[in-house]
């Protein structure tokens, strides 16, 4: 019996990806509806190939540099590996969103590549014993270069927060409090940027949660609070 043939995901990568994709997501000479046709020829190719194409094409998009010119790819990767299955976010690469983040100053980029990273993290722990180690939060610290947070949260360090708070805002308070919702880690997350030394975080820094997403209706508002007082460091 002849053994099975192994193929070559990196070939079909640069053969498909690279001389087609990238150069046709990018050439804005051709209409939306053909960048869109291909786009879509794309990720039909990847689902048919598996998870590896994934992984593949994450390699590639690290090996890039941050630019306008590879804006486009960048922000389709985040866009559909958010929509795919639990699994296929094993191949996501952290890092390349991270480098994104502060490489384009795009808010819908941000708001794609902070949830397809949160989402990552927690779907490997959806207890949320983890969120205080989160890159989110680090990347928090970075962002407001160890300013305290009673001077102040600078503009980048808000923008990350307010994010993390509307993503919860998508959950119905109920689901919140149960614990487990990718919602109720986002708050965890939050809890965390603002506070990440103390056992349990202040009423003053719940109220400015709370202003920091002035969309929570009251009833979300009481069962936020009710989160962030019950987030506390987990004992080692």
């Amino acid at each position: 019996m002849a053994a099975a043939t192994q193929l070559d995901f990196s070939a079909l990568l640069e053969s498909f990806l690279l001389t087609r994709y990238v150069k046709i997501l990018q050439d804005e000479s051709r209409s939306s509806e053909e960048r869109l046709e291909w786009q879509m020829a794309l990720e039909s190719f990847v689902l048919v190939h598996g998870k590896q194409m994934l992984t593949q094409i994450s390699r590639l998009l690290a090996a890039t540099d941050i630019s306008a010119d590879t804006f486009a790819a960048i922000s389709w990767y985040s866009s559909f590996a958010s929509s795919l299955e639990a699994e296929w976010l094993d191949e996501v690469d952290n890092d390349l969103l991270e480098r994104a983040w502060r490489g384009y100053n795009n808010h819908t980029y941000r708001r794609c590549a902070l949830e397809l990273m949160v989402k990552k993290e927690w779907i490997s722990d959806r207890t949320g014993n983890n969120a205080r180690e989160s890159r989110v939060v680090r990347l928090f610290q970075e962002l407001q270069n160890n300013r305290p947070i009673g001077e102040g949260i600078l503009p980048e360090a808000k923008e990350l927060v307010e994010l993390l708070l509307r993503r919860a805002n998508l959950t119905d308070p109920n689901t919140l409090r149960a614990g487990g919702s990718l919602g109720n880690y986002c708050l965890q997350i939050a809890r965390f940027c603002l506070d990440y030394t103390s056992t349990s975080i202040s009423e003053e820094n719940i109220t400015m949660v709370l202003a920091l997403c002035p969309e929570f209706d009251e009833t979300h508002r009481v069962a936020v609070a009710e989160i962030l007082r019950l987030t506390r460091i987990a004992p080692r």
